[in-house]
């Protein structure tokens, strides 16, 4: 026993003089700064009291940064000196951590319910300890790992996982995926015949990693929504896979905006695929729009139900905005977030007024001024089926959130209605309080009158 001891004693001390080395690394600028600071300080007095405070505060945060910074690794290093003088204690400690680490994230990635928007952020380790737990979960069937940072690398240790027949629904956004991370990833999943929603938004795939999933539809023949919005692809990529889902029979939504490399041509094409091909989810480009688009790719797809819009609206398109949910049956979801609606307004409110089908409506981020928030307003006092309205960050004024006081009482259909990041406070500062309470307090009596109608569903109201 003693002799063991003492041989890890001497592993130790040869570990230290490298930790050691590793302190120093974050040390050093501290000793440098701190000398810096203490030369300097009698000009800066001299020259002016606000050099001095702006010197203190910088000095303070990357003073507290490095000492975090070493923190963290004398922590590491105590943990490694623990290891080496009680081995069975700290791998008991480690393996404890790790399940239980493990757990949780598997539970935050597996559960269909859970919010992407409220994922908890992944260490370095994560993935590994990840891919660990969820090899012991045979059965997956949904995987939620958007924004997990996993890389090329975490494909790789995914392969094991993927290659199960269980999994319906893979989001892998947001992850920094290359092609080379695409080629393995689509190798892995060339066997599964039961997914049936790919999701790869926002990573950084080209037309070298198109051709890798143009290969991967080929085979799969029950995918049915293909999301590759916002990474890098160019007009051979895009062309490929438009070919492959032209033929496809099962895909129903297919997302390829915010690719900016595509060209004139491909968006054509694009549009083609979408007017020949009856999907029930469409994601467009404002700039895109056009009359033909509107005639034929919207109004007369009646499978049409989820309807995204993104940039910015020319005066031209705004004018086929009333068209795109005023003849549509079964569309229900629009959005149309930072689109600069402008003259469209009074279209999209028009057709709000008679409109049927439409239950979620996402108008973020576009300017209205009180003529607009009127007419917003008044469409939804007449709006019988709408159930979400979402209009934050759209400067609307204490006089514009009037207008929706009115449309609260009115209305006994909708039950979310987010007027979030908006200028209730215009002009004077105790106006934003006092539109705050007007509008709650509409809500309260549109409750209590749902309530006496035997209503099940109550109005929320964020400001």
């Amino acid at each position: 026993m003693g002799q063991d001891m003492w041989s890890r004693l001497k592993r130790l001390n040869r570990s230290m003089g490298n930790e050691t080395a590793k302190h120093l690394v974050v040390i050093k600028p501290i000793i440098a700064l701190a000398f810096l600071i203490a030369i300097a300080t009698p000009f800066l007095i001299i020259f002016s009291p606000f050099i001095v405070a702006v010197a203190i505060i910088l000095s303070s945060i990357f003073i507290t940064s490095a000492f975090q910074a070493a923190k963290r690794r004398i922590g590491n290093s105590l943990f490694k000196i623990y290891s080496m003088l009680f081995p069975n204690s700290a791998k008991t400690y480690t393996e404890k951590y790790e399940n239980e680490r493990g757990l949780q994230l598997k539970n935050n990635c597996t559960d269909p319910n859970k919010d992407p928007d409220l994922r908890i952020n992944f260490g370095p380790d994560d993935p590994r300890i990840l891919m660990n737990a969820l090899l012991d979960e045979p059965n997956i069937e949904n995987l939620n790992m958007s924004g997990c940072r996993i890389g090329d690398a975490g494909i790789i240790q995914l392969k094991r996982l993927l290659e199960n027949n269980t999994i319906k629904t893979l989001n892998l956004s947001c992850n920094s995926i290359t092609d080379i991370g695409m080629k393995n990833l689509c190798t892995s999943l060339k066997d599964t015949t039961e997914l049936e929603t790919l999701i790869l938004s926002n990573n950084k795939i080209t037309d070298a990693g198109i051709e890798s999933i143009a290969n991967l539809l080929r085979t799969n023949t029950k995918l049915k929504i293909l999301d590759v919005s916002g990474n890098e692809i160019g007009d051979d990529g895009a062309l490929a896979l438009i070919n492959v889902v032209k033929e496809h029979a099962s895909i129903s939504s297919f997302n390829l905006k915010n690719n900016f490399k595509m060209t004139l041509k491909s968006n054509l094409e694009f549009m083609s695929l979408l007017a020949n091909k009856e999907f029930t989810d469409i994601y467009l480009n404002a700039e895109a729009i056009t009359e033909h688009v509107s005639n034929t790719t919207i109004l007369n797809n009646h499978n049409l139900v989820n309807l995204s819009i993104s940039g910015g609206f020319k005066n031209k398109e705004q004018a086929y905005l009333g068209s795109l949910i005023g003849k549509n049956p079964n569309l229900a979801r629009l959005s149309l977030s930072s689109t600069n609606i402008g003259r469209g307004m009074q279209l999209l409110a028009n057709d709000l007024k008679i409109n049927k089908s439409l239950t979620s409506l996402y108008i973020s981020f576009n300017p209205m001024d009180n003529i607009k928030t009127q007419m917003l307003a008044n469409a939804l006092a007449e709006n019988t089926t709408l159930k979400e309205l979402t209009a934050h960050s759209c400067n609307i004024s204490a006089i514009g959130a009037s207008y929706f006081e009115k449309a609260i009482k009115n209305n006994h259909t909708i039950e979310d209605l987010s007027l979030e990041y908006n200028d209730f406070n215009s002009g004077l500062f105790f106006r934003k309080n006092k539109t705050c309470q007007a509008l709650l307090q509409a809500v309260k009596e549109n409750n209590l009158y749902r309530k006496e109608k035997d209503i099940a569903n109550k109005l929320t109201l964020k400001i």
